[in-house]
């Protein structure tokens, strides 16, 4: 059941995007084949649709939790794969669901600052959480850094730029958060910065 309501929500959100806002994407939209993780800045809740649109592939979501509190749209997300996660950063479940669907070769997407980070219209993203360079590290899958640039409002321009695949290098697995946190942003965050800055 689940295939068929992804590609239909998806379809009435690409039709919804491209009748509210003016979209341009650059750079290839074929994810390579089996487990990666889809990595992008996060500055609206209209994002992970938006992420969703740009990628014909089926994606599996990582969402804060409150989300699947609320009537009708919880159902909705749990029917197109999305999965609670806490945002303390602890929360062990989800994680283990996301390295498992990465080792079933599914596309999962991450946003690395884990929350939507307020910035100006002019403000470059934010500093990166450690996890999607642990699950990156432990399931030995490509990473797809997208960076999303502009306004959310009504025919505004929004720009996704996205790059090529990467591999975290093994000899990157520190144990400690605060180092791999530092992976997350030298390595993750610095491709959607510099993605960011093109996506004009």
């Amino acid at each position: 059941m689940r295939e068929p309501v992804y590609r239909f929500l998806r379809y009435m959100v690409a039709v919804a995007y491209g009748l509210l806002f003016s979209v341009q994407v650059q750079g290839r939209r074929e994810l390579p084949q089996g487990g990666c993780l889809v990595v992008a800045n996060h500055f609206s809740a209209w994002d992970p649709p938006l992420v969703g649109v740009v990628f014909p592939r089926t994606l599996h979501y990582m969402a804060k939790e409150e989300l699947f509190r609320i009537p009708f749209l919880g159902t909705v997300l749990r029917w197109v794969g999305a999965f609670p996660v806490r945002r303390d950063g602890r929360d062990r479940q989800a994680l283990r669901r996301a390295l498992r669907l990465l080792e079933e070769g599914q596309a999962v997407v991450m946003f690395p600052e884990g929350t939507r980070f307020k910035r100006d219209q002019e403000g470059r993203p934010g500093k990166a959480q450690p996890w999607a360079a642990l699950l990156a590290l432990k399931a030995g899958v490509p990473v797809v850094p997208v960076a999303i640039r502009g306004q959310y409002r009504f025919r505004g321009g929004i720009h996704v730029a996205i790059g090529e695949p990467f591999y975290l290098a093994p000899g990157m697995a520190p144990k400690e958060r605060e180092h791999l946190a530092q992976v997350a942003d030298g390595e993750i965050m610095d491709r959607i910065r510099a993605l960011w800055d093109q996506a004009v």
